[in-house]
């Protein structure tokens, strides 16, 4: 069972990428004047993003780490009934 403070962290996680995402789609079509204040903002969001990946980095790089497991427990709780078939065809 995933606990509430790890879906919390994954909601938190989602909730910095989107806007990275958004920001670094407007720069090239951003005029020139706004361009500085998008680009402060991405630097800070790739910050958090980083700082984020390092509180969840695994400390074996050869196992899962512990965002992608709360991930696959957090979006597929079928994991551990059905089979892997079943779950490759989600």
């Amino acid at each position: 069972m995933l606990t509430v403070e790890a879906k919390s962290q994954l909601v938190c996680c989602r909730q910095m990428l989107a806007p990275l995402v958004v920001e670094q789609q407007r720069l090239p079509t951003t005029l020139a004047t706004s361009r500085p204040r998008i680009e402060v903002h991405t630097a800070w969001l790739r910050q958090e993003r980083d700082e984020m990946d390092r509180e969840f980095a695994p400390p074996d790089p050869r196992e899962f780490g512990p965002m992608l497991a709360t991930t696959l427990i957090a979006e597929l709780p079928e994991l551990g009934h059905l089979n892997r078939k079943q779950i490759a065809a989600l």
